[in-house]
């Protein structure tokens, strides 16, 4: 239990207002699928911490991680590029009274929100600093199940609380400046990732 909840601290602290956390408030502010972007995220975490946990040396020899880290940057790019296109392409679009018209990402389908989160959040963790964290705790505890289930609940527990603020900005603030900072949030991740800086 102890190896458990120092597993569950560790990742906590780690990945408290990181780049994961954030790219979960934007996905959910921007899509206004709260549900799909949590799980979608969760899945992509908790798959990161089972490979850090099981296999997470067999991923540095297989592929390296500079290149897992450059393609979750390109997919960050390509979010936040068609963030960018749809409030060009919905500027001047008339809200109703419910907060506007389904468009853009908003009119993406649960299964696609899901997917795209999913994709994004699994390369962007691949390697991150989480993943190596619970390769190691795993190595100096010799209980990966212990370790897994305190990384995937701190996981799954920040996922919560980022997808809720999301919900939150997006009830107060306009759709279009909800979209251009979760687009400026995911453009800049993705920068940074390529330059490998994250």
């Amino acid at each position: 239990m102890g190896d458990t909840f120092t597993a569950f601290g560790l990742v906590l602290l780690l990945e408290l207002g990181d780049k994961t956390q954030l790219a979960v408030l934007g996905l959910s502010a921007r899509t206004g699928r709260i549900f799909a972007v949590f799980i979608g995220a969760s899945l992509a975490l908790i798959s990161v911490t089972a490979i850090g946990v099981g296999a997470g040396y067999l991923v540095g020899e297989a592929l390296p991680l500079e290149w897992v880290s450059r393609a979750a940057g390109v997919v960050f790019i390509a979010t936040a590029a068609y963030i960018f296109w749809s409030v060009w392409k919905d500027r001047g679009a008339e809200k109703d009274a419910e907060g506007g018209a389904a468009s853009g990402m908003r009119s993406l389908s649960a299964v696609r929100t899901l997917g795209i989160t999913f994709g994004a959040l699994f390369l962007a963790e691949m390697g991150d600093k989480t993943q190596v964290a619970v390769v190691g705790l795993t190595v100096r505890t010799g209980e990966p199940l212990a370790v897994f289930i305190g990384g995937a609940v701190a996981l799954t527990l920040l996922t919560l609380i980022g997808a809720l603020a999301g919900k939150t900005i997006a009830r107060l603030l306009p759709e279009r400046w909800v979209s251009l900072g979760a687009g400026t949030v995911l453009l800049t991740i993705g920068v940074l990732a390529l330059a490998g800086l994250l």
